[in-house]
C-alpha cells in the first residue's frame, strides 16, 4: 500500500536492486541462446500477485531502462488477483483492506483505512490518476514497457473480497481488444481467495501457466 501512496520510484527501485541483478543475467544468459529448443525453455516469466505485484512488475522494467539495460522481453506474464480499477465505494474498500488484516487489529486499523480512502477519493474528484492505475495502464494499454505481442494471462475469482472479479473482467475486455496482442487467457477460479487459486486448484493454476509458456 505505501508504494501506492507515497514511496518515490528511487526508493522503491532500490529495493529491487538484488532482483534486477538476477533478472538482468537471466535476460543476458537467454538471449545469447540461439538454439531454438533451448530458447523456448529459457528466458523472464511475469508472474505478478495482486496490485502491489502489478506495481513492483512497473518498477523492475523501469528500473532496467534507467539501468540501459535491454528491455525486459519475458516470455509471458500471468496476472493473478488484479488489477482493480481503483473506483471503489467506501464499503468495498473498506471490506477488501479488512480481509487482509488479522481480526484482533482492525479496530486499530480502521482510522488509518479511512484517511487513505480519503486520499482515493480526493485524488480522483481532483481528476488525478491513481499509481494503481497509471501501473496497470502502463503494463498493459501500451508499449512503453514491454511489446504488446507478450502473451497475458489473468487468474481471478468471483469469492475474490480484496480485487472484485468484475474489475478484472474490464481489464481484460481491454486487452483483448488490442488487435496486436499475441494471446489473452483468463482463468476464473471457483470458492478461491485473494491470490489463493494455485493453493485451492493447483492442476488448473499450473495448466494456465504451461498454455501460457507453450
Amino acid at each position: 500500500m505505501r508504494d501506492l501512496i507515497y514511496r518515490s520510484h528511487a526508493s522503491q527501485r532500490a529495493t529491487l536492486k538484488p532482483a534486477l541483478d538476477v533478472v538482468a543475467a537471466t535476460q543476458r544468459q537467454s538471449n545469447d541462446i540461439t538454439n531454438s529448443h533451448l530458447a523456448k525453455s529459457h528466458g523472464i516469466f511475469l508472474h505478478i500477485l495482486s496490485n502491489g505485484g502489478v506495481n513492483a512488475a512497473v518498477q523492475l522494467i523501469s528500473a532496467m531502462q534507467d539501468r540501459s539495460e535491454r528491455p525486459l522481453l519475458p516470455r509471458a506474464m500471468l496476472i493473478d488477483s488484479a488489477p482493480s480499477r481503483g473506483n471503489d465505494t467506501y464499503a468495498q474498500f473498506m471490506g477488501a483492506m479488512l480481509a487482509t488484516i488479522p481480526a484482533n487489529l482492525r479496530l486499530l486499523a480502521w482510522p488509518l483505512l479511512v484517511l487513505v480512502y480519503a486520499y482515493f477519493w480526493i485524488m480522483r474528484a481532483c481528476g488525478k490518476e491513481l499509481a494503481l492505475m497509471a501501473n496497470a495502464r502502463r503494463l498493459l494499454d501500451t508499449d512503453e514497457l514491454m511489446p504488446q505481442t507478450t502473451p497475458v494471462g489473468f487468474v481471478y475469482s468471483e469469492e475474490d473480497q480484496v480485487v472484485a472479479a468484475d474489475d478484472v473482467k474490464w481489464y481484460i475486455s481491454k486487452v483483448e481488444q488490442q488487435q496486436s496482442r499475441k494471446l489473452v487467457l483468463e482463468s476464473c477460479f471457483e470458492g478461491s481467495k485473494h491470490v489463493s487459486h494455485m493453493t485451492k486448484d493447483p492442476v488448473k493454476y499450473w495448466a494456465v501457466v504451461g498454455h501460457l509458456l507453450s
